[in-house]
């Protein structure tokens, strides 16, 4: 069997080539909370890390093969704002207007393949009915903000399976009967609730989506 020569990852400013792995995915955790970078309670030494991003940056991002992503220090130093953990990181990325053209062209086609995952198995979203990501609405289809999310999923015939069983025995539903999934539907908005007759006293609506 031929060996594999494998390249090795060159050193970065004073620290060797181990301190990569934190500025691409940061820290601190386990098995990468270096002394250099972060103190024992995980503050981070932002000098050395610094330090460390000037002296190994081009060398990352030139070799940085994630679309839609960016490594950890680009985000703590190159960034125009903070990195804000209630988007995800292409969403962010595509509002800053950062995104290059191959990254959307890739992003289109992770979009659309999550769809088809979507009809296939109705939790492959993450389990919530009558909701989309971003990378739907954003590269599939016209978010109409003057409707809710379930509003318009309905109007343009888009619900799944699970989502129209939901809609046809809503009380069925709310017992945790359809499907054999339970469900609290604590993230629909009260306009949603009314819409889709799921009306629980136990039940209080989500922020409007």
């Amino acid at each position: 069997m031929p060996r594999v020569f494998r390249k090795a990852k060159t050193r970065i400013g004073n620290y060797g080539p181990e301190y990569r792995d934190v500025l691409e995915r940061g820290g601190p955790c386990i098995g990468r909370n270096p002394a250099e970078f972060f103190d024992r309670n995980g503050n981070e030494n932002i000098e050395n890390i610094f330090e460390a991003w000037k002296a190994g940056k081009a060398d990352i991002q030139a070799a940085w093969k994630t679309l839609g992503k960016r490594p950890w220090a680009w985000w703590l130093f190159d960034s125009p704002e903070p990195r804000d953990r209630d988007l995800d990181e292409s969403e962010q990325l595509d509002r800053l207007g950062l995104l290059g053209a191959d990254e959307l062209a890739s992003l289109t086609a992770e979009a659309r393949d999550a769809n088809r995952r979507l009809y296939a198995n109705p939790w492959s979203n993450g389990g919530l009915p009558f909701r989309r990501n971003w990378a739907f609405w954003r590269f599939l289809q016209d978010r109409d903000p003057s409707m809710t999310e379930a509003e318009q999923l309905i109007e343009m015939d888009l619900l799944t399976d699970y989502e129209k069983a939901i809609q046809a025995e809503p009380r069925k539903a709310l017992a945790g009967g359809v499907g054999c999934i339970r469900s609290r539907f604590h993230y629909l908005t009260g306009e949603e609730l009314d819409l889709l007759k799921l009306h629980s006293p136990t039940l209080r609506p989500g922020r409007k989506h």
